[in-house]
């Protein structure tokens, strides 16, 4: 049977629900308790920054923001773990991460390259230099299928995939980090604009709660940080600096283009 990713890069509730289940599953009440806890956090203070708008359900606002920002969270996670396992194996610390990842369905996706010499048989006593490359991910599921056949009963066993690994990420896996880092933003940013249209907002309302909203769960700069980046430069040479409001238009239209 082909496999079908079922991640997508959309706000549709799937981390709620990933978390309650998981909440039931470990008998940890406190996993959807301390998701909840956040969304209810993040709604209040975006309801006491924008006091002067009472249309607006800022529980949803937070929701969308928060689950958003967890999936970026998710997939940087495997990202990283994906290429780390890629250099070498230098210990036991390494080989238990690679393969307690593959129930994460990472991807090795680095080549491996073999440096050796081999005998030239044109010219007597000199060896000629040579390299194999090899792609990761296939290197290592030969090494699944090896330990597979060792470790066949075992709890170990168990652990390993039927399938070759696959990484399975909610946005798009090969963007430039920039990009990469954008595309939670930009989804989270039309989500909320959607909803927020909803209640006939004027623009620059509507704007301000989006990117306040991104701030507060770090899918966007935070101005305050803004303002650290760019004082010190401000010292040695002039640089215009944006207010708040004027921030918050440029972010907006940079995201949500």
């Amino acid at each position: 049977m082909k496999h079908k990713s079922i991640n997508q890069l959309k706000y549709d509730g799937s981390i709620e629900e990933y978390l309650k289940q998981k909440s039931i599953s470990k008998n940890n009440p406190d996993v959807f308790k301390s998701y909840q806890e956040k969304v209810g956090k993040l709604a209040e203070h975006l309801a006491k920054k924008f006091a002067d708008v009472k249309n607006v359900y800022f529980i949803e606002v937070a929701k969308i923001a928060i689950e958003l920002a967890q999936k970026k969270q998710r997939d940087t996670i495997i990202r990283e773990n994906a290429s780390l396992t890629n250099e070498s194996y230098t210990g036991s610390i390494e080989l238990l991460q690679y393969l307690k990842g593959i129930e994460s369905n990472t991807l090795l996706t680095h080549d491996i390259v073999i440096k050796y010499s081999e005998p030239n048989p044109n010219v007597t006593g000199k060896m000629k230099k040579a390299k194999l490359i090899l792609e990761g991910s296939a290197l290592i599921k030969a090494f699944e299928q090896m330990l597979l056949k060792e470790y066949m009963g075992t709890d170990l066993a168990k652990s390993f995939p039927k399938r070759a690994t696959k990484l399975q990420l909610f946005g798009k896996q090969f963007l430039k980090e920039d990009q990469f880092e954008k595309q939670y933003a930009k989804v989270a940013c039309k989500e909320i604009t959607t909803l927020l249209n909803k209640s006939n907002l004027d623009e620059k309302v509507l704007k301000a709660i989006t990117i306040h909203a991104l701030e507060n769960v770090r899918l966007v700069e935070r101005y305050s940080d803004y303002l650290k980046r760019l004082k010190p430069k401000q010292d040695n040479d002039y640089v215009d600096i944006d207010s708040y409001t004027l921030w918050v238009s440029r972010t907006y239209r940079s995201i949500i283009r």
